[in-house]
């Protein structure tokens, strides 16, 4: 039981500190030049067409750099495992033909934005 309660203390600090870090490296996300940004790869490992309006996708982050933190649409995502690559199952309903996802990486380094989109497959 401590250790349950001592784990989730632990991690509302750390959603926390991620939370304070968040302000703080979007306003220095505008400096980096494109090579500083290849260091983070985001990409839709599913395909981008989809022929159902509700389903899940699979994002996969690498990066050169370690990761702190990793939003969708600013959902947290939960960083398990390594701290360089990562692969997540993503839901999703279209509600139109297509819907954009952003995604946001903070590194030691700083922020990368990028956005994901899916379109359903005309019928």
């Amino acid at each position: 039981m401590c250790f349950l309660i001592g784990f989730l203390l632990g991690c509302a600090a750390e959603h926390e500190s991620i939370g304070k870090l968040s302000s703080e490296r979007q306003s220095r996300a505008a400096k980096y030049t494109e090579s500083e940004t290849q260091n983070v790869l985001v990409f839709n490992e599913s395909s981008a067409i989809v022929s159902e309006p509700e389903g899940s996708w699979d994002l996969r982050v690498s990066s050169f750099e370690p990761v702190q933190a990793i939003y969708v649409d600013k959902i947290p995502m939960t960083l398990a495992g390594g701290s360089y690559d990562f692969l997540f199952k993503i839901p999703y309903a279209l509600n139109s033909e297509e819907k954009s996802f952003t995604v946001e990486v903070y590194t030691t380094e700083g922020v990368i934005k990028r956005e994901v989109l899916l379109k359903q497959k005309a019928s």
